[in-house]
């Protein structure tokens, strides 16, 4: 898909013909040279690179070292490139992450189609350690009343 079949598709885009260079690093090498060990939440707007980004955490990923994730979705192609909802899904799900919740966009005239939105996914350290307890604790309160 090229750019002007995109903003074809997407009546919202606007055409732009500005580029800017910037220096890039993957999350696992900026923790590194930071000494990060741990990331509470990491928010992605990276229009479209969703996956190259959560590639480059592939070591935070695999240790479970990011407790949340909430990022962009697509339903239907958007950004050249760009993953879908279901592609992004099945890699986080790959590294045991879960979606946690989904936040639908807008819809889209004239078909009126949610395009895309929010997601948030969690690690199975995070649900286990944070979700489960906060459960446990609800339902002991409730039947103590």
């Amino acid at each position: 898909m090229t750019s002007e079949t995109t903003i074809q598709n997407n009546p919202e885009a606007i055409a732009v013909d500005t580029s800017i260079d910037v220096q890039l690093d993957t999350v696992d090498s900026y923790c590194a040279a930071n000494g990060i060990d741990h990331i509470t939440c990491m928010k992605l707007d990276v229009q479209g690179a969703e996956l190259l980004v959560l590639e480059g955490a592939e070591e935070a990923l695999e240790n479970q070292k990011i407790d949340m994730i909430m990022l962009e979705w697509f339903a239907t192609p958007h950004y050249d490139g760009a993953p879908l909802l279901v592609d992004t899904w099945q890699y986080l799900a790959g590294k045991n992450y879960s979606l946690y919740d989904i936040f639908p966009g807008r819809a889209v005239k004239p078909t009126r189609q949610r395009r895309f939105g929010d997601a948030v996914f969690i690690s199975e350290r995070f649900r286990h350690e944070n979700l489960e307890r906060i459960a446990f604790w609800k339902k002991r309160q409730s039947s103590s009343n």
